[in-house]
């Protein structure tokens, strides 16, 4: 049996009371283009409380040589305040995303999907990583034209073709 997709006007999105979700939610509903730029909180670790390991990492992923920096631990090793603090040095220049939504809203990002402005319907053949019209590729250079650093957590929930997508430029 085949479902007939959801009327936009039927579909609800809904973010938490912070008034910075409050403006992605009129973004999200007043807008055919849905791309945004994140907008992370700042590190709740001060810099002199960071650990010798996150103030290197740090220094890692500031460093312009660097063009990719795989962050990996145990829960609650601050990996995310690492991320974070990379994020704030590249104020306005960084586009963070995850995979779930969830892990999206702690670093006030988009998914990986909504990133790329990937939709359910546009799915490549492999039936993986959706595919990208050259129109698309273009808008899409043209929106993180400024943009130095691209942000990526929970990276390891991530198939190796959708992760390939973070290598092209």
């Amino acid at each position: 049996m085949e479902q007939v997709p959801t009327e936009l006007t039927d579909v609800k999105v809904a973010f938490p009371s912070r008034i910075d979700y409050q403006d992605m939610e009129h973004l999200v509903i007043g807008s055919s283009c849905k791309l945004f730029l994140a907008k992370p909180p700042l590190c709740s670790v001060s810099d002199s409380d960071m650990t010798v390991v996150q103030k290197w990492a740090v220094g890692l992923g500031v460093d312009t040589n660097q063009q990719i920096l795989y962050l990996c631990g145990k829960a609650g090793f601050g990996k995310t305040q690492v991320a974070l603090k990379i994020c704030e040095l590249f104020a306005g220049r960084v586009q963070a995303a995850a995979v779930t939504g969830n892990a999206a809203s702690v670093l006030g990002a988009p998914t990986v999907h909504g990133m790329f402005n990937w939709g359910t319907y546009d799915r490549s053949q492999s039936g993986d990583v959706p595919s990208m019209n050259s129109r698309k590729a273009s808008e899409l250079r043209c929106f993180y034209e400024n943009v130095d650093i691209f942000d990526r957590d929970k990276v390891n929930a991530m198939s190796a073709s959708m992760l390939a997508q973070f290598t092209r430029r």
